[in-house]
């Protein structure tokens, strides 16, 4: 067995120390319940010994952080966080983006990517500026299903700023139905077109992660530099604090 599966492609990323205590626990809850219905009298997942699964500790793209990631190429922990004008800067690289609506949503109402791209039009309530986030989108192995929030405190009704209203009312069904007949074969509500949505997992000397993005005067709105080929500035999309 262990020959047939080394000879397998890969196929899966490697899980970090804090997703295999979460294994762990999952499978000790299991046993112990195998136990309590007398089908096994030993749970070896309690005697596994693993490292410690301490998350790594978030920080922001300060000036000097963005220096050193220049410098050397190496950020200065595995989650980096954008300030309010890097994140402006986004929101106008992608304003033409097929999926704008769901980056805007996440951006200003903190929604997590599985409640984003599982938020239903039954619970979107524009009329009154709030939505209901009821469902989410769930990734296992290959297969993507729905289910209910993470938590009993993730179903929650959150309130709508006005710009957050006028993008979902321009990604309507109308449009949405549109860009699935215009999508490539094998598109999935909650895919990304090919070669249309960027990639921003970078500061904003590069926005974009994009080579061809070239610097310009800052925009009144985000302090910053921003890419040529950005449409328009927004007043309703963050700024400096």
């Amino acid at each position: 067995m262990k020959a047939a599966v080394a000879e397998m492609e890969p196929f899966r990323r490697v899980v970090t120390p804090a997703t295999r205590q979460r294994i762990r626990s999952t499978l000790r809850a299991a046993l112990n319940t195998a136990i309590a219905q007398q089908l096994i009298t030993f749970n070896p997942a309690a005697h596994v010994a693993l490292e410690a699964g301490k998350r790594p500790k978030a920080l922001v793209w300060t000036e000097e952080r963005v220096l050193h990631w220049q410098r050397t190429g190496e950020k200065p922990s595995p989650v980096m966080v954008w300030k309010p004008e890097h994140t402006g800067l986004f929101l106008d690289r992608v304003s033409e983006d097929r999926l704008y609506a769901l980056w805007h949503l996440i951006a200003f109402r903190g929604l997590r990517r599985g409640e984003a791209c599982g938020q239903r039009w039954t619970d979107t309530h524009l009329a009154d500026g709030r939505i209901t986030v009821a469902k989410q989108l769930v990734v296992s192995g290959w297969e993507v299903y729905e289910d209910d929030p993470k938590t009993d405190a993730g179903a929650r009704t959150i309130a709508l700023d006005s710009g957050t209203i006028r993008a979902l009312e321009r990604h309507r069904p109308s449009r949405t139905r549109t860009a699935r007949r215009g999508a490539a074969p094998g598109w999935r509500p909650g895919a990304s077109s090919p070669g249309r949505t960027a990639s921003c997992s970078t500061p904003p000397t590069s926005p974009c992660g994009s080579p061809s993005c070239a610097r310009r005067p800052a925009s009144r709105r985000s302090g910053s530099t921003t890419c040529a080929t950005e449409p328009r500035p927004s007043p309703t999309r963050p700024g400096p604090t």
